[in-house]
């Protein structure tokens, strides 16, 4: 993890545990409870950065173990997919899985379908981000 990133989790913890220490101890000396509720946008504001810096941490995790391994999403490991009705996982932000037909697979990209009939939608997907790909029977 780089210098930075380290820096700014830091921070953010810190200021986390600040403000909550702020909070309770303004709720323990005058018991007024109305007070707490100021800081309540504080900390939302707070752990919702935490959230976005930590899932990119974790995608920056993963392309440095990819690359240290030299582990190499091919479409020549994606081929046997294409065609069947899959669960994808993915570790872009946030972190999501989808299930849909893989349509194809070149270079660093994947096609997928996903949705009934009618409704379908294609979602192009980088496969770098790609954690983990599984069949699913109807």
């Amino acid at each position: 993890m780089r210098l930075s990133t380290k820096l700014v989790l830091w921070f953010l913890v810190f200021a986390l545990g600040v403000g909550v220490l702020a909070a309770v101890a303004n709720l323990i000396s005058t018991g007024d409870t109305s007070n707490f509720a100021v800081y309540n946008p504080i900390f939302i504001v707070f752990f919702v950065i935490f959230l976005g810096v930590y899932s990119s941490v974790q995608v920056f995790r993963l392309q440095r173990r990819r690359r240290r391994r030299g582990i190499k999403p091919s479409c020549e490991a994606l081929q046997p997919f294409v065609g069947k009705r899959c669960k994808i996982t993915n570790s872009g932000a946030g972190g999501f899985s989808m299930t849909g037909v893989v349509e194809s697979a070149q270079g660093k990209w994947l096609a997928m379908q996903t949705g009934k009939p009618g409704k379908q939608k294609l979602h192009i997907l980088n496969t770098d981000y790609i954690m983990r790909i599984q069949e699913k029977t109807k």
